[in-house]
């Protein structure tokens, strides 16, 4: 009789999450060097779509609060593109736990 479990399962591969589908909210008005915003690649000019689970500018800080040193998505409008940024908010040399400046759009 053959063994079942000398096979092993097929590999699932999961296509990356889809971008959010919002308009963007805020723009990255300033990126500080050294920065947990510069390590994940945020840019001067990024448009925030998502920031973790924050989608408006008043959810961000209670969001980052409450996930400090736990790495969490931030999608950016660059362009025509949506780009996925893996950021972890802590405490770093400069003022904050981002080091990065969000503006709202009006």
């Amino acid at each position: 009789p053959e063994d079942a479990r000398a096979t092993p399962p097929p590999t699932v591969i999961k296509p990356p999450p889809a971008p959010p589908s919002n308009a963007p909210w805020c723009s990255i008005t300033e990126v500080r060097a050294s920065s947990p915003a510069a390590d994940a690649g945020l840019r001067l000019g990024d448009l925030v779509v998502a920031f973790g689970a924050a989608t408006a500018l008043d959810q961000v800080k209670p969001f980052v609060l409450g996930h400090v040193g736990r790495p969490f998505a931030v999608w950016v409008q660059r362009g025509n593109n949506r780009v996925k940024l893996d950021m972890t908010a802590r405490t770093w040399a400069g003022e904050g736990l981002l080091g990065c400046r969000l503006l709202p759009l009006q």
